[in-house]
């Protein structure tokens, strides 16, 4: 409810905003519309249209026209609102956040009101507003009493300072004994909150007074990822200053860093590489890297960035798949040019013998399957160290030698007891003798002996059916 309630509030400054909520495939986004929000209380701005404006008039019959119309709460901030409530009224109005107090306030005008004498009213004013000043100015003022007292959405006097950047009302807050590491129903300290406001003075402040720099909220989140996901530059720098970890880890192994790279906060990216974060730190339970995580989710520029401060592009995760096969997996056309243009290997294998190529056919990406082919992937009926040694002594892809060497891998092979399992092995690690094949002064000489003293007498003995000595003649070649 905390995460809906500052998405709401965030609607009041931006069009869009990404809501983060978890699952168990990992965190989540989903983008919450401006205008689709305003459609969904546009009932209940009707009612309080008609309300306000019964209220506007009934007040004007018993005496004197009202100054300004008085806009309570978070919701406040919201531009429909506002203008619906003027529409209404006819007035101008104003907007003051501070629910609690505004009933405070209430409560002593109509104690004066009623007996003449202003009510002791404990709170501090932070209204800027002319009027409330002018019916303020002999009231005596306390900064929040209750230190401990919370508004509607569990936030303390406190946090909302910390919100605002009001830096003297912590100091007077702390003083107080207000406890600077109290959390929200959602786990939110004084310090995240300011972090996520960008309310560097406001970090700067709370950390002096003892906050929990490296804290995390109910999803395990720390305040530097909050900063991260939020792309609030100035709070990841303010906060690393303080001494924040900037390689720790949410409790589901994201570190702050792969949540900016997969929400395709580029800006965060780059200023958490720059406060030292770990571009190739892995997350424990499957081995994601924060490159993975930018392929997955097509994020070009977050790619970029990580790439050119060292991310290695071909590295792998617990199940043997690289960021190209990620990008493959949800067909991320720029994503795989970006990748491919830094060095990523198209022919990489995962654990289960898949190439990017396989992934993106099976996932119907036949754009991506068609810029992969012309980057120099091979097909699935590839052979791999057969296939690179015909590549090379110039034979076509429907040779004698690769059509009868298939043959035996998917008729017979493939049907012996432990079959498939050597085929899976095979793929592992036929890529890296290629590279290192081709890697060599000379490799057409290399292929050429291959092909002589391995690849032909295979085929031969393939098509006398004696599928045995053929297994073992190629194992001999391919583990040495």
């Amino acid at each position: 409810l905390g995460k809906v309630r500052q998405a709401k509030e965030m609607l009041s400054r931006n069009t869009e905003h990404k809501l983060l909520l978890a699952s168990s495939h990992g965190p989540c986004h989903v983008v919450l519309n401006r205008g689709d929000f305003e459609n969904l209380i546009d009932d209940d701005l009707d009612k309080a249209s008609r309300a306000v404006s019964r209220l506007v008039n009934g007040i004007w019959g018993q005496s004197e026209k009202p100054e300004f119309l008085l806009l309570v709460g978070g919701t406040s901030q919201i531009p429909i609102i506002e203008a619906r409530m003027k529409q209404a009224s006819g007035l101008v109005c104003h907007k003051w956040q501070w629910s609690r107090e505004a009933v405070s306030l209430g409560a002593a005008l109509l104690a004066y009101e009623n007996s003449n004498q202003w009510a002791r009213v404990e709170v501090e004013e932070k209204s800027d507003e002319p009027g409330l000043q002018r019916k303020h100015e002999d009231r005596s003022q306390l900064a929040w009493a209750d230190v401990k007292a919370r508004d509607e959405e569990g936030k303390t006097a406190l946090m909302k300072a910390a919100e605002l950047g009001d830096i003297e009302a912590i100091n007077k807050l702390v003083e107080r004994g207000a406890d600077v590491n109290s959390r929200t129903s959602d786990g939110y300290t004084a310090l995240m909150l300011a972090a996520l406001k960008g309310q560097v003075d406001s970090i700067e402040t709370l950390v002096r007074c003892g906050a929990d720099v490296n804290a995390r909220d109910n999803e395990g989140a720390t305040v530097l990822a909050i900063a991260a996901w939020n792309s609030q530059v100035d709070s990841i720098g303010a906060l690393v200053r303080c001494g924040a970890d900037v390689n720790s880890r949410a409790n589901n192994g994201f570190t702050a860093l792969m949540l900016a790279a997969y929400g395709g906060q580029v800006n965060s990216v780059g200023a958490l590489i720059h406060c030292g974060a770990d571009v190739n730190v892995v997350r424990g339970s499957d081995g994601f890297t924060a490159l993975m995580m930018a392929a997955l989710k097509g994020h070009v520029d977050a790619i970029e960035a990580l790439v050119r401060n060292g991310a290695n592009v071909n590295a792998r995760n617990n199940d043997g798949l690289t960021a190209l096969m990620c990008a493959a997996t949800r067909g991320h056309v720029d994503a795989i040019g970006a990748l491919v243009r830094h060095g990523a290997n198209v022919n990489a294998r995962s654990n289960k013998g898949a190439t990017a190529l396989m992934i993106a056919q099976n996932e119907g990406h036949s754009s991506i399957v068609s810029l992969l082919e012309r980057y120099g992937a091979r097909s699935e009926s590839s052979c791999f160290i057969t296939t690179a040694v015909c590549e090379h002594t110039g034979k076509p892809d429907d040779c004698a030698e690769l059509t009868e060497l298939r043959r035996f891998r998917d008729h017979w092979l493939a049907r012996q007891e432990g079959g498939k399992e050597l085929i899976d092995e095979y793929y592992r690690i036929a890529p890296i003798i290629v590279e290192c094949l081709d890697g060599l002064t000379n490799p057409g000489e290399a292929y050429r002996e291959l092909l002589e003293r391995y690849i032909e007498p295979c085929v031969a003995l393939s098509k006398k059916g004696q599928c045995e000595e053929c297994l073992e003649l190629y194992k001999s070649m391919a583990w040495p």
